[in-house]
């Protein structure tokens, strides 16, 4: 039947394939917030986790091969105060994407309790696709002593 539970959606996901790999291969160990991967362009996508209470020096963003690791260690800012009831998480994580080919971490940015991660997706020149021009076969080969 299905592989996975974007295979459903194969038919729909015109030019997606390339990253269905960041949004089957999410790894989470404990904890961890939550998130939305969203699509921008042809080749730009976000991440963005739910980390309330966080500051940009609370968090680690690394990219391991092809698996992104954002981690948080919060720093406690009052030992004096009793929480009667917590409902924002005070605990460490670790959360793992794997990438697909050619992604790449464009940068990160902190803003209201979200951590948005931008990705690309790169694909060199020489895996492009690229027309042929169709005509005598010596035409192709007098282009490249051209060249």
């Amino acid at each position: 039947m299905y592989n996975t539970y974007f295979d459903i959606f194969d038919d729909f996901s015109l030019g997606l394939r390339p990253f269905l790999p960041v949004l089957n291969g999410t790894i989470s160990e404990g904890y961890s917030p939550r998130y939305n991967i969203e699509r921008k362009n042809k080749d730009t996508y976000q991440i963005h986790l739910a980390v309330p209470g966080y500051n940009d020096s609370d968090l680690e963003i690394t990219q391991e091969g092809s698996k992104l690791i954002i981690s948080g260690h919060p720093t406690i800012a009052n030992e004096d105060v009793t929480v009667l009831e917590r409902g924002i998480s005070e605990r460490s994580f670790s959360k793992s994407f794997r990438l697909g080919e050619h992604v790449l971490i464009s940068g990160a940015e902190l803003s209201k309790g979200i951590l948005t991660v931008n990705l690309s997706v790169e694909v060199p020149e020489e895996l492009r696709p690229r027309n042929i021009p169709i005509g005598p076969s010596n035409q192709i080969e007098n282009k490249k002593t051209a060249a």
